[in-house]
């Protein structure tokens, strides 16, 4: 086939491809409300362009443009490492998996570099309405899966050091070389701050915060004010007359139980 005959093809095929980018999206929105997890989900559908310079990369032939599993993509960016284990769980019940790769795992011991949960799926049916199902289950698209510090690292790296316009020089290499460093101590230095929160001994209202969020987003699944929060949660905790953080949380999921 030409390149214009596929992207012909493409023309016809693309409004699918749509529907289905736009199902994953609700799908992956709504695992993360119910697992009580703030992401942020990132979605598309490849245009005629990047259809035209992928098949230029590979070779323009029709077996490329079937073995293109990207046209369809999505994106869930989590705050915290342990939110990526979660969804990543949620990923492979929830939709077929054709292939699954953790990018890290091609890192030796000393490398920094590239790091995400990517994942090759369809629809499964048991999951999937019937009506939705019949028209969009043979697509197959693509899933990646990163911390808020990973996807800041990639995009950067895409552009200055992954694909450069030009050869960098070997201080500007070693300094994305460091960058990556930093992000992945960044990384785990948030989910150690997050996780000393959480399991803090003190009654305060960052500790309530954290408490209730999760259900929070599970039962009204919206975002929230977070200064504001603060603010009444600071007013309201003495009121409460308890000074124990697992006081707090039984008075709390006992409430959510009634």
């Amino acid at each position: 086939m030409t390149l214009q005959q596929i992207l012909e093809q493409w023309d016809e095929q693309k409004p699918f491809y749509e529907k289905f980018t736009k199902y994953i999206a609700l799908t992956l929105d709504e695992i993360s409300q119910n697992q009580g997890i703030l992401v942020r989900i990132l979605s598309r559908t490849k245009d005629e362009v990047s259809i035209a310079k992928n098949l230029y990369k590979k070779g323009v032939t029709s077996r490329n443009y079937l073995d293109m599993i990207d046209k369809s993509g999505a994106r869930v960016i989590c705050r915290f490492k342990e939110d990526t284990l979660v969804i990543a769980n949620c990923i492979r019940k929830e939709f077929e998996i054709l292939k699954e790769e953790d990018k890290s795992d091609i890192l030796e011991l000393n490398e920094i570099g590239y790091k995400s949960l990517h994942f090759d799926i369809r629809l499964k049916e048991e999951n999937t309405p019937e009506e939705i199902f019949r028209e969009i289950g043979h697509i197959s698209g693509e899933i990646q899966v990163r911390t808020l510090c990973e996807d800041v690292w990639a995009e950067i790296n895409h552009d200055l050091g992954y694909k450069p316009l030009t050869d960098l020089s070997p201080e500007s290499a070693r300094q994305i070389y460091c960058l990556g460093g930093i992000f992945e101590i960044a990384d785990d230095c948030f989910s150690n701050i997050n996780r000393n929160i959480i399991e803090s001994s003190i009654l305060d209202e960052y500790y309530a915060l954290r408490i209730l969020e999760s259900p929070f987003i599970k039962l009204v699944k919206k975002e929230y004010d977070r200064e504001l929060s603060y603010l009444f949660l600071k007013i309201l905790l003495p009121i409460l007359g308890i000074n124990k953080p697992s006081e707090f949380k039984k008075i709390i999921q006992d409430f959510i139980d009634t």
